[in-house]
Formats: structure tokens, sequence, C-alpha cells
């Protein structure tokens, strides 16, 4: 439903849009090129705009980050997180009860009927394995923990609300290693590239809490617990 000016390749979350009606110049903070549309190129194959094309967003923080005028990095890579957090929130019923839910049942004999694959993994159909691996899917490499946006954490709106979800994402992922019926449905129906794109994954949202820990009581928490899980050092 998006404007094509907005849209990207679901697979890609750190391409430029399909559709770019604008001078790829204009992308570079020292270009004085003005924002003038031009005739739009039919979107590339998968194959090629993978393979070739440039990246609005990457997994590398080492590398200098691009500058992008009128923070316009910050403004597509909320939209872009918010639609896989939404995609994960629709999905991670198949996975586990809400951590609310999780409490309040450790103390009852309350059942879901449809988190399987932590709680009732006998009961999982071939439809509840691929919604969770759709889960798994949309927790990877979110555009707002991935450089340039995530070195100016300070513009990022809701920061609060990215990083209580990066944290849970933590857990989510290390539990897919884990539990057999997650590994399974990990190793079998999330994709070739899961592994790869998990691991990038992991190292962004670590990186995001790391940095955030000095000045958030929470992320300090946060940090504290995925580096227990984790065996990471200090």
């Amino acid at each position: 439903m998006l404007p094509a000016q907005l849209r990207w390749q679901e697979e890609a979350p750190g391409a430029f849009p399909n559709v770019n009606p604008y001078n790829p110049s204009i992308y570079s903070a020292a270009s004085t090129s003005p924002l003038s549309p031009v005739q739009p190129a039919p979107p590339p194959t998968p194959t090629t705009q993978s393979a070739a094309a440039p990246l609005m967003f990457m997994a590398d923080l080492d590398a200098p980050p691009t500058r992008y005028p009128f923070c316009l990095d910050i403004q597509v890579a909320a939209l872009r997180s918010r639609y896989y957090y939404t995609k994960y929130l629709v999905h991670r019923a198949f996975i586990c009860k809400s951590f609310l839910h999780m409490l309040l049942t450790s103390y009852t004999s309350l059942t879901h009927p449809v988190d399987k694959a932590l709680h009732h993994p006998d009961a999982m159909t071939h439809d509840d394995a691929v919604g969770a691996a759709e889960c798994l899917k949309s927790t990877l490499k979110w555009p707002i923990a991935m450089s340039p946006t995530c070195a100016r954490k300070r513009l990022v709106p809701c920061l609060f609300f990215f990083t209580q979800n990066l944290f849970g994402i933590l857990i989510l992922l290390r539990l897919s290693t884990t539990v057999p019926m997650l590994r399974r449905i990990r190793g079998t129906l999330c994709g070739e590239r899961f592994e790869m794109d998990a691991s990038e994954t992991v190292g962004l949202y670590l990186d995001w809490l790391r940095d955030l820990r000095a000045v958030d009581t929470a992320a300090e928490w946060q940090w504290e617990v995925v580096r227990a899980v984790y065996g990471l050092e200090e």
C-alpha cells in the first residue's frame, strides 16, 4: 500500500527503494542536486538488486557511515523497522506467549492454543511451523539497528520501543538455537541465508544494547541478561 517511492524488496531490509524516482546523487549529503523527479526505471530483479545495487543500510558497523540529507535514513529505517515489528508481532504467537502471559501462566494451568513451538511442539502442524518461521525471519536486520541510523540513536523516535524489542529478539534467536522444534524450523523453513543473516542480526542488536547501556538503565539491565545468555565477556 506504500507509494512507489517508499517500497522496498521485503527480503532485503537494507536496500534502496525498488523504484527510485530521484537522482541517486541526492542521497549524498555533499550533493547540491535538487530533488527533481525523473522517469523511474523498472525495478530490478531480486538477483540483480542483491548482486549489484548499493545498500541504503549496512550491517558493517566499522565502515564509515553514509550521511543522508533531511535525516532520510532515520525516517526510512523507522518505517521499515515498524513494518518488520508488526510482522514479528503477528506471528510471534506461533512461538511463544507474550512475556506477561508467560509470567501469569507460570502460576496457573492456563494454556494457549497457538504458542506451540515452545510450549506444545507435539501439537504443531505444518502451518504452525510456517508461522513460526515467518516470525523468525521478521526479526532479521531491522534497518533501525544498521548503519548509518544506529550511529544517531538520539534522533531515533521511540528509542525505548526499539530497544526492548531488539532485546526480546536476541532472546528469541538464542532460543531458536537451543529448543529442538525451533532449531528444526530454523534449519528447514527459514531459507538458505537465514544463518548468515541471523548472525549479523545478533551482532547488530548486541551492539545496540552495548552502546546504550551507559545512558539507559533499562538497556544496562538488558545488556547484562544477553551477556549471560550469549556468554559474552564484559
